[in-house]
């Protein structure tokens, strides 16, 4: 096949001639147009949002799944003017403890994120929003703050500052104690089951002190066991006792476990109904408890993070995300 000529423009030599001034007007025009409807086009594009989400624990805890899937929701339901972008580092506090960690995890975050445009910073659990606080200004400095996963005895080695707003969700372990005495109306006993790692030490220590008053019922706290140890003392409880799971990030043993993983281990083998103070225990052999959802949390951050990117000056410092009692 004969190639078409790609010279029939080319005008006499000696003058330019009316086709090439056509022609170059009509590049012109196009160059024109085609900038336009991308500068117009540009204009249009919805506003970017991005948040940084940091994570105490692993990703693989059911806990921050469920966080997750609440802060997905929360931006499919928002303004849909905005694209967002939500970025997520975990700690994985458990697996990887000290200080020297910490380094490694804020020079990691500072590295990846201190050149970008974030919007608001949130955090779950009590060490990522340490770390917030004390590292911001290496990677957001004067950004909001939107923390949850801790509670009042977690911010008491706290000083907050003033761009920090709270979402506090309730992991219930009197409302689980009374919720399971209305099943167990003729127990006598109650037996809370924690592991050895720093939180469920700080669980264990929340439990005395919230259960120390408590006369009708004779309490037993069993920690700091193997997890066989755990399944023995689960199978010898009877239907006399109520038994309540806080937490096993780790047995005597050094093991670790998601504390999904124990509690299903305790209630296959258990003498008695188990029940626990997440939702992530729920439909898993456990009876219930009084809790908010891991993922009403995550919601509840998002949506306040959003607000705050809207209008900072309607938005309060404590957000409330209410509990229930949920049985299986």
């Amino acid at each position: 096949m004969r190639r078409a000529s790609s010279i029939w423009w080319r005008p006499k030599a000696g003058h330019n001639g009316p086709g090439l001034r056509h022609l170059l007007a009509a590049i012109a025009a196009l160059l024109f147009i085609g900038t336009s409807q991308a500068m117009a086009q540009e204009e249009d594009l919805p506003e970017q949002v991005r948040f940084l989400v940091l994570y105490s624990s692993s990703s693989t805890l059911y806990a921050n799944i469920a966080i997750q899937e609440g802060i997905s929701s929360a931006l499919t339901q928002a303004d849909a003017r905005s694209r967002f972008e939500v970025y997520g580092e975990h700690r994985d506090l458990q697996r990887f403890p000290g200080a020297e960690e910490d380094r490694h995890f804020i020079h990691k975050v500072t590295r990846k994120y201190s050149d970008d445009t974030l919007d608001a910073v949130l955090t779950v659990g009590p060490k990522a929003l340490s770390l917030a606080i004390t590292h911001q200004d290496r990677f957001a400095p004067g950004l909001p703050i939107v923390f949850g996963g801790v509670d009042s005895e977690d911010l008491r080695g706290f000083d907050l500052p003033p761009n920090a707003y709270g979402v506090f969700g309730s992991f219930d372990l009197v409302g689980t104690l009374e919720l399971a005495r209305a099943l167990q109306p003729d127990a006598t006993r109650v037996a809370i089951f924690t592991g050895s790692a720093a939180f469920d030490q700080s669980w264990k220590a929340s439990a005395e002190q919230q259960l120390a008053g408590l006369a009708e019922l004779d309490v037993t706290h069993l920690s700091d066991l193997t997890l066989e140890e755990f399944r023995d003392a689960a199978a010898a409880l009877d239907r006399d006792t109520i038994a309540i799971v806080l937490t096993i990030f780790r047995d005597a043993a050094g093991r670790l476990f998601t504390p999904v993983e124990a509690a299903v281990t305790l209630a296959e083998v258990s003498g008695t109904p188990v029940y626990g103070v997440y939702d992530t225990y729920v439909g898993c052999g456990l009876v219930g408890g009084h809790f908010s959802t891991f993922q009403s949390l995550g919601t509840a951050l998002t949506e306040t993070a959003l607000q705050l990117v809207d209008d900072p000056t309607n938005v309060s410092q404590t957000i409330e995300v209410p509990a229930s009692s949920v049985l299986d």
